[in-house]
């Protein structure tokens, strides 16, 4: 590929660990080849665009499931509790952050909203999973909530998981604790004073801006 640049490749593949392959193509210049491609096609539906998802997370290279996650974006708000397993599908393979946080908080959180009924099983059963992906995205499904949040679930939810010894459960909780804090800063000072055994890097991460 053309914009393809190893030097780039390489610290991205650095930055996450050494997981996946990349091209070396950044945000900015990812966005301008899929616009220039896009424009060359009638304007995809929704469904077209969920059947080429799957399609960008079989290719080797990262910044295929990134493109495919700028697609989705585009319909997020049209997401209904038919996509909710293939969000799931998409969250547990090729897992790692940088997908799996973009998945839970704009995509399973407007599913959620859109189909709240479905909610409150799903959430069970991700819990139930072991999975630590679907866990930390029950964690941050609510993340750009703000006033609408249900802190009492997110509250269990964080007690539920706060003997995990995993770093990304850990940080999710102090994550989703501190983004919430911008909304209820009493809320959240009030769990973590009833809670002292969460966590350092929970407390630390929560505590930011209180």
């Amino acid at each position: 590929m053309q914009k393809a640049h190893p030097t780039d490749a390489f610290q991205m593949r650095a930055y996450m660990k050494n997981r996946f392959n990349f091209f070396g193509i950044k945000s900015q210049a990812r966005r301008e080849i899929q616009s220039a491609v896009l424009a060359t096609h009638r304007p995809l539906d929704i469904n077209e665009t969920l059947n080429i998802v799957p399609l960008c997370w079989e290719q080797e290279e990262r910044e295929f499931q990134y493109a495919a996650m700028d697609m989705l974006e585009k319909f997020k708000t049209k997401l209904t509790v038919e996509h909710l397993m293939q969000m799931e599908r998409l969250i547990v393979t090729k897992s790692w952050w940088d997908t799996v946080d973009k998945i839970s908080s704009h995509f399973v959180g407007q599913i959620f909203k859109n189909e709240s009924d479905v909610k409150e099983k799903t959430i069970q059963n991700w819990m139930d999973s072991g999975n630590m992906w679907l866990q930390r995205s029950c964690l941050l499904f609510q993340l750009f909530y703000k006033e609408e949040t249900d802190f009492d679930l997110l509250s269990s939810l964080i007690l539920l998981l706060e003997d995990s010894n995993e770093f990304f459960i850990q940080k999710a909780s102090g994550w989703s604790l501190r983004q919430y804090s911008k909304t209820n800063p009493d809320a959240v000072a009030i769990f973590l004073k009833d809670n002292s055994d969460l966590p350092a890097l929970t407390r630390k991460e929560a505590a930011k801006y209180i």
